[in-house]
């Protein structure tokens, strides 16, 4: 099998797996996120399969895990894009605790990374 015809069975695997529904899809593992972001980003991932990918993750709504996966997928090339306290930021590092999703390292538009602490301080 070529890395084409591989990229193409990962690629509709990934979608079967999350297009189960609301209730039975499951949620991409942070290797899933990291090969699927890869895929879309150099083009490898067909239009099609990215959307239907990313359609589904949205009607299915995510977890705060897959949150965290998509944010660790993203930190290498481009980060995470978010609303905090309304205003737009990168986030770049996480973790989830207590089942939610915890920012720990974000960047504000047009301002350096920082942790989310200082960041909170520069809210109020």
């Amino acid at each position: 099998m070529t890395t084409e015809e591989q990229l193409k069975v990962g690629i509709r695997a990934l979608v079967a797996a999350v297009g189960q529904g609301p209730t039975n899809g499951r949620y991409l593992t942070r290797d899933e996120a990291r090969f699927a972001l890869d895929a879309i980003m150099d083009g490898e991932a067909t239009p099609a399969q990215a959307g239907a990918l990313l359609l589904l993750q949205r009607y299915r709504s995510e977890a705060p895990e897959e949150l965290l996966n998509r944010i660790r997928a993203l930190s290498p090339h481009i980060g995470a894009r978010a609303e905090l306290h309304g205003r737009p930021v990168t986030i770049w590092k996480a973790r989830v605790a207590g089942g939610r999703l915890e920012p720990l390292e974000v960047q504000p538009d047009g301002k350096r990374r920082m942790t989310y602490d200082e960041f909170l301080r520069g809210v109020r």
